[in-house]
């Protein structure tokens, strides 16, 4: 993996590791002509490889694929695994260059399924609409799930 990149005019955009159950997760972006696909906008999906050992990796479909016109690039999230279920959270850049917050979910960790009711945050009166991103997940010490954008 340490020379890894992916076949064709695509490079390795923002990792997202993940660990759960002895298998480590490594999502990312998959960066078409650098930050150039879809018109401008992109076009990142995200990746998926995952491995027991570090030394011996399974590429995994796309994760997170393109596939509503209103997806002009899938960015930056986090992965968290709570009650049987895998959850993404992720943003999406729309063609207007706007972003929001989306979720999906895998009962395998490898085949996710997008909400229906994506996106289901996008940036409240007074915030920047092109600047909510990169949504991090994670569970304090009193057991809540805390969402950092």
């Amino acid at each position: 993996m340490q020379y890894y990149k992916p076949e064709g005019h695509f490079f390795v955009g923002d990792c997202m590791p993940f660990s759960h159950n002895g298998v480590f997760h490594l999502f990312f972006l998959l960066d078409e002509n650098h930050h150039q696909g879809n018109g401008g906008l992109g076009g990142h999906q995200w990746a998926h490889v995952s491995t027991p050992d570090l030394v011996n990796w399974t590429q995994n479909p796309l994760a997170l694929p393109l596939t509503e016109p209103w997806e002009g690039s899938i960015c930056t999230g986090s992965v968290f695994f709570h009650g049987g279920l895998y959850y993404a959270f992720y943003a999406v850049r729309k063609p207007d260059r706007t972003q929001h917050l989306c979720l999906a979910t895998s009962r395998d960790g490898i085949v996710f399924e997008k909400r229906k009711n994506n996106p289901f945050l996008s940036a409240p009166t007074g915030y920047r609409a092109d600047d909510v991103r990169d949504p991090f997940v994670f569970r304090d010490e009193m057991g809540r799930f805390q969402m950092l954008v």
